[in-house]
């Protein structure tokens, strides 16, 4: 199994907003909100929940510089049931 390179911090802590660099077809960043035990929620064609390692795309995963995180965001059940889980096997 691969592992996911880190940016410049190295640790990744649950609420962290986080991004990658994509250069094909074009360049952008994707970005997602790390939810700890190696998942991240982020938008697709619709919101899902998958695996740190498939958002990464064997790419550098990068965190916003902020003093904000997303862990102090309270649980919203109704949100859970829209989120699409999306794992690599």
């Amino acid at each position: 199994m691969g592992r996911t390179k880190i940016g410049e911090d190295k640790v990744l802590e649950k609420g962290d907003h986080i991004y990658i660099i994509l250069t094909e077809p074009i360049i952008f960043e994707h970005h997602g909100i790390y939810i700890g035990d190696g998942k991240v929620i982020h938008f697709g064609n619709m919101i899902v929940e998958s695996s740190l390692m498939k958002f990464a795309h064997g790419l550098v995963v990068r965190k916003v510089k902020s003093n904000y995180s997303y862990a102090s965001f309270p649980k919203f059940p109704m949100f859970k049931t829209k989120v699409k889980k999306r794992y690599s096997k």
